[in-house]
């Protein structure tokens, strides 16, 4: 699996966030889950799940 850049820095960001406790760690995980489901475009179940997850 190939990220992207731009994924990757938004990645970084959350990681970032995290970091700097200005997100807490679970809310972290469950962006960067929500993100990563809502851009698999080969799985549509994953990525309408993906995308409730991360407007959560």
């Amino acid at each position: 699996m190939v990220v992207k850049p731009e994924h990757l820095a938004f990645y970084a960001a959350l990681i970032a966030l995290g970091v700097l406790e200005i997100v807490e760690w679970p809310i972290v995980g469950i962006v960067a889950v929500g993100h990563f489901l809502a851009s698999q475009h080969r799985f549509v179940i994953l990525q309408e799940v993906g995308e409730a997850a991360e407007s959560a």
